[in-house]
């Protein structure tokens, strides 16, 4: 990605934390998202384990 950004002409200073900052945003959002979705399917696969 940082070699992406400096073809279109961004500087290293930017493109560097720029890339990061992207990184490591979208991984802990699907994280977060996992982490808030994971009791309702925890609770919804135990009531068709008993039903």
């Amino acid at each position: 990605m940082v070699a992406l950004l400096s073809l279109e002409g961004i500087p290293l200073d930017v493109s560097i934390p720029a890339t990061g900052v992207i990184r490591l945003t979208t991984l802990w959002f699907a994280i977060l998202i996992g982490l808030a979705i994971f009791p309702l399917a925890e609770r919804l696969s135990n009531k068709a384990t008993y039903a």
